[in-house]
């Protein structure tokens, strides 16, 4: 059952004979319902549940949710498939959106219910990614407090703040000093960032939508992708046998710019590995464990952070 005040808020945007009502997810910060209205038919409510704050350490309340709609506003005319905004309501927190992917779930719990994610399916959501952040270098969005606010600048520091800070705010300085390729982007895509349903795919959640650069998307998507390929030498070989050419292939960033990549892909792993309050279970964890050492004192390098030296490090046991 939905709380009363988004049923309210619902129907001061239209949606006043709701006739099915099924909870998707539900936490502490955020509840997801797919709603069958007479009128409108079938779409999807986002309920940000008051004021809360994530383990991540990032504020949340409901005015996240407009910086959702002005995401999901400014991604609409791209490529890419992201859900189609129908209303959202700042007071309640509520947000009302097409349905993608409907027979999908998020992508990390599809490969814990399937058992492996196929490199092709990997490099495919990467092009669209790509898409995604092309469309981020090319555009404005409506408000121009977005480009302003700093919530990049929050979000690199903490979503690593548990690594090594020196090493942190050198990528972060790095990030703000290349102006050349900043873009609008997601704000760290992880894979439950992706829906997907063996096939199709698209992207969901938005809060985090902000004005930054996208490596940092892209970074973090190949790191969650290298940790669920961990446990296959095959697919893991493939994975950074194929990386330099589809990053060649990027029309959102620059392919000279493998060793910031790097740092954030080396980074996001170390995140997922060391976080104390954010457990991240995923087949092969045991072996990379093993890895934490090197990996962070391959940051620790003044030499440059390439994809062969990751790769030697990942594959060294």
């Amino acid at each position: 059952m939905m709380e009363p005040s988004v049923v309210s808020a619902l129907a001061r945007l239209g949606y006043e004979e709701i006739t099915s009502t099924e909870e998707l997810s539900g936490g502490s910060v955020h509840h997801i319902y797919r709603i069958t209205d007479r009128d409108h038919g079938t779409v999807v409510v986002k309920w940000r549940s008051g004021s809360a704050k994530e383990a991540t350490g990032i504020p949340i309340s409901s005015d996240e949710i407009v910086r959702e709609a002005e995401g999901l506003r400014f991604f609409a005319g791209s490529r890419a498939v992201v859900p189609s905004l129908y209303g959202v309501d700042q007071e309640s927190g509520v947000l009302v959106m097409s349905e993608i992917v409907p027979q999908g779930t998020n992508l990390k719990a599809w490969i814990a219910r399937e058992g492996m994610i196929s490199i092709d399916a990997i490099f495919d959501i990467y092009r669209s990614v790509d898409e995604l952040l092309s469309w981020g270098r090319l555009r404005e969005p409506g408000s121009a407090s977005v480009k302003e606010d700093g919530l990049f600048s929050q979000l690199v520091m903490e979503r690593f703040r548990y690594q090594e800070q020196t090493v942190v705010r050198q990528l972060l300085s790095d990030l703000r000093a290349d102006t050349e390729h900043r873009a609008f982007i997601m704000g760290g895509l992880s894979f439950k960032n992706i829906l997907y349903d063996g096939a199709s795919h698209g992207f969901c959640d938005l809060e985090t939508f902000c004005y930054g650069h996208p490596l940092f998307d892209l970074g973090y998507f190949l790191g969650h992708a290298l940790l669920h390929l961990a446990e296959d030498r095959h697919s893991l070989t493939a994975f950074f046998t194929g990386l330099p050419a589809l990053l060649q292939s990027s029309r959102s960033i620059n392919s000279s710019e493998e060793d910031l990549l790097v740092r954030i892909l080396t980074l996001t792993i170390l995140y997922r590995l060391t976080h104390p309050l954010i457990p991240y279970a995923f087949p092969g964890r045991e072996r990379l464990m093993n890895q934490i050492p090197a990996l962070k004192e391959s940051l620790r390098t003044d030499r440059g952070h390439s994809i062969a030296n990751l790769k030697a490090v990942i594959e060294s046991t």
